[in-house]
């Protein structure tokens, strides 16, 4: 996935259901390499118990928190990575797929059967996903001036704002 704006990942949702699973599942937002495949540490990690995970095919939404998240760039191509910690064989987990009529401009999907060895890039479809996060804001207070019995000025400035809109009262 491509984020549009520079931006603290914190979560992602992903569409899935289960068939007669149970177990754990990672959930690593990583960089990518010129191949789209992922590469490196994980710049932020969650996990998930299948254990609830609905077994209708038309799936459910689930949120995976990224503990304190990372910083993600705006235009620069992620990876979120989904990796089994715990679980009896056959594991098996579906991420739901949009199919050509409906692609996600930003990214693709790729598949690995043997922990990220090799790699299937499939161009005609990609994950249902949604990431979650906010836009640090950078301010400085400075102290408060002229001040009487009932006002005072308040000073500050809100100097990065990460292209959003800020609004703020005194």
């Amino acid at each position: 996935f491509t984020p549009s704006i520079a931006h603290q990942i914190t979560s992602v949702k992903l569409l899935l259901f289960r068939v007669n699973t149970v177990g754990t599942l990672a959930i690593d937002i990583k960089a990518v390499d010129a191949n789209h495949k992922p590469t490196g540490s994980a710049l932020c990690s969650g996990t998930l118990d299948c254990s609830g995970i609905t077994t209708s095919t038309s799936g459910t939404l689930y949120e995976i928190t990224l503990g304190v998240g990372a910083p993600l760039s705006a235009s620069t191509e992620y990876a979120i990575v989904a990796t089994w910690i715990t679980g009896a064989t056959p594991n098996e987990i579906n991420w739901n797929r949009r199919y050509q009529a409906a692609l996600y401009a930003g990214g693709g999907r790729l598949e690995s059967g043997n922990s990220g060895v090799a790699w299937t890039f499939y161009t005609t479809e990609d994950h249902e996903f949604e990431e979650w996060g906010y836009v640090p804001i950078t301010l400085t207070t400075n102290a408060a001036t002229a001040i009487s019995e009932f006002t005072a000025t308040f000073n500050g400035a809100i100097s990065a704002d990460g292209g959003e809109v800020i609004d703020y009262y005194g």
